[in-house]
């Protein structure tokens, strides 16, 4: 578990404002914290920065400061805050290095930028499979993407009531952008809660606080400030081989460089992974 956040605004950023963000998000990454500051069109700058990116990190894959966050591709122009894990991703990024394409860790964070240049947006999307929340900011075509997985796994909410952009993991990341007049509850959500003891997406507790749906991604654009949300994966019904199936999901979730366990509820799904990992030795 790791922390992102974002704000893009068109004025500077206060400080203290970043830092608020920061601080809500040092419970999901004790291992590192960093973040990084632009001009709007590009220039590094920490003091007085329009556009931030905010990481702290839970180090499981390549605990080595070479791949904390936020991650540039080689000269800057593209630069990635990332949240979860990508199974099996060695492959897809075998075939990026028969091409030549330069790995400098071992992370899947790495991979994710890395085929984002060499793909696109739309032609990574099908290769990641796993839980994931990540930002992709984009200097060159001066966009900015935020994706969520399939299934919802990770979090991401954002706004658009400071008149730009700001996203987090949770909604406690996202209030220091929040004006104070556009606090509001949401009467809706709360009566939600009530009813079901959960909030559905796109809602949260805060009127202009929006949680991404699964399966979907957010497309913003810097010089225009228009935000536009996609929708990029459904279930399908195929038939399969249901055990082949479960054991290679089993099998592409337990590689790390940390130690693996399991959590035993007492119910079918863990005693199951329990037993197939058994069977995998």
């Amino acid at each position: 578990m790791c922390g992102i956040a974002g704000l893009i605004q068109n004025h500077a950023v206060a400080p203290e404002t970043l830092a608020a963000m920061r601080d809500a998000l040092r419970r999901r990454g004790p291992d590192a914290e960093h973040i990084v500051g632009w001009k709007s069109r590009g220039e590094r700058n920490q003091s007085e920065p329009d556009v931030a990116l905010i990481h702290t990190r839970l180090a499981i894959m390549d605990p080595r400061p070479e791949a904390d966050q936020p991650f540039s591709n080689d000269d800057g122009s593209i630069w990635i805050c990332y949240n979860g894990e990508v199974y099996d991703w060695q492959q897809h990024a075998n075939q990026l290095k028969a091409q030549g394409v330069q790995f400098k860790t071992h992370a899947d964070t790495e991979f994710i930028l890395r085929g984002y240049e060499a793909w696109g947006l739309e032609g990574l999307l099908p290769k990641l499979r796993g839980m994931f929340a990540f930002a992709i900011l984009d200097w060159n075509k001066r966009e900015v993407f935020l994706v969520r997985d399939r299934m919802g796994l990770k979090p991401l909410v954002y706004t658009t009531a400071n008149g730009g952009l700001a996203f987090g993991s949770q909604v406690r990341a996202v209030l220091p952008a929040v004006p104070r007049e556009h606090r509001q509850f949401a009467p809706d959500s709360i009566d939600a809660y009530l009813a079901h003891r959960y909030i559905p997406a796109p809602r949260t507790i805060f009127q202009n606080i929006h949680r991404l749906e699964n399966g979907h991604y957010l497309h913003y654009r810097l010089d225009t400030h228009q935000l536009t949300k996609h929708f990029y994966w459904q279930p399908h019904g195929e038939a399969g081989d249901w055990q082949q199936e479960l054991d290679t999901a089993i099998r592409i979730r337990t590689v790390a460089d940390r130690p693996l366990g399991v959590f035993l509820s007492g119910g079918i799904d863990s005693s199951t992974i329990a037993c197939r990992l058994k069977e995998q030795g």
